[in-house]
């Protein structure tokens, strides 16, 4: 058996937002019931110009305490720019019910790197101040008005020696909040399979361009450019599923300029490019139907619904994509294909809350993805 890892989200550069972590004790809660005795974490520092110190981590598992060290230091420090695993602990007990992990930061150090998600069915973070006072770390930030947003430092990935099998999810913001993936998690355990869900979403990202101007940092560099770091370089799952895309759609007109509306062709020929990625790293390949948005920005060009229509179209009809997800055929209006049905629509006609997200997550057919991964 390898390391797994049980929990992972993408980092991503917070430097413009003032997420301060003098002294904070942060704890990170995750119901991922497993059978695993070896455990390792992946921290990361990955965009900050300045070493995150650290003074503790402690991992609690079903009410025992294990320190965590870094070359076997309980209190140490991560390089600017550096991403490194911990030590690795043996506990004393297979059967693991949840996990805590709590880090307390030193007190001169500010968050340049930081995960976020929303969803709180399985994953969840508080912090505490050093007056062990709850804290708001994202006060200062603009997607703190987000519900339940919820900010991780230094944690990346916690990973167990273990069976299970690992699928990526590989998308924008209707991933990243984990309303959807978080409930599919659920349902993965109540069904006994020996499968992990793990976040690669980033709000904003398009497939074919990088961010733009103020935009750059907060939307990241395209899927095309990232899936190698986010999906390959600390881990080998057994599938992605590419869930990209509808930010190259609504952006252009309101964020950037109309010119970089792609065209069908070169939507395309960037879902193949993927493909041959995750291909070239021999898991298995899923691809996600593109979800409605109408009435989401008026500033939204026509031409783009047109162009979502017929990548759906031919998502739904090709060959090369090991399955296909067809979330449209879910969420969208039965009377109004180009608008999202009234359970999905959130507060803004693109992002379905977490009610949403966990009546897509009851629809979507986990058995096709069964057979796929021989599970």
């Amino acid at each position: 058996m390898k390391f797994t890892p049980i929990y992972s989200y993408k980092s991503k550069d917070y430097a413009h937002h003032k997420i301060r972590l003098r002294g904070v004790k942060q704890n990170l809660k995750i119901a991922m019931p497993i059978k695993a005795q070896r455990f390792r974490l992946l921290f990361t520092n990955l965009y900050n110009s300045h070493r995150l110190r650290i003074k503790k981590v402690e991992i609690i598992i079903n009410g025992n305490y294990y320190p965590i060290t870094l070359n076997g230091k309980t209190k140490f420090s991560i390089k600017p720019f550096k991403e490194v695993y911990s030590d690795e602990i043996e506990i004393d007990e297979e059967d693991v019910v949840a996990i805590l992990i709590s880090v307390k930061f030193a007190f001169f150090n500010r968050a340049y790197t930081v995960s976020d998600f929303n969803s709180i069915k399985i994953h969840a973070v508080d912090h505490m101040d050093m007056f062990n006072s709850p804290k708001n770390i994202g006060l200062a930030t603009k997607s703190i008005s987000k519900p339940n947003l919820q900010l991780v430092a230094l944690i990346k990935q916690v990973e167990a020696i273990t069976e299970l099998k690992s699928i990526t999810w590989f998308g924008d913001s209707l991933t990243n909040h984990g309303h959807y993936t978080q409930p599919l998690q659920v349902r993965m355990h109540q069904d006994n399979k020996a499968l992990t869900i793990l976040n690669a979403g980033h709000s904003g990202n398009r497939l074919l361009r990088d961010g733009r101007h103020l935009m750059k940092n907060e939307f990241g560099i395209s899927g095309l450019k990232r899936i190698q770091h986010d999906v390959f370089d600390f881990n080998q799952p057994d599938a992605v599923v590419v869930a990209l895309g509808i930010n190259d759609l609504i952006h252009p007109g309101s964020t950037v300029p109309q010119d970089e509306l792609p065209t069908f062709e070169a939507m395309q020929a960037g879902y193949l490019d993927l493909l041959k990625q995750i291909k070239g790293h021999h898991a298995k390949a899923i691809i996600c139907t593109i979800t409605p948005f109408e009435g989401y920005k008026v500033s939204t060009l026509a031409a783009a619904e047109k162009i979502r229509q017929a990548l759906n179209a031919w998502i739904r009809t090709q060959s090369d994509f090991d399955l296909v997800l067809d979330i449209d055929e879910v969420v969208k209006d039965p009377n109004n294909p180009k608008q999202l049905d009234s359970p999905y629509i959130g507060d803004d006609y693109l992002h379905w809350d977490a009610l949403g997200g966990q009546m897509l997550a009851d629809q979507i057919d986990l058995q096709s993805i069964y057979t796929l991964l021989d599970l």
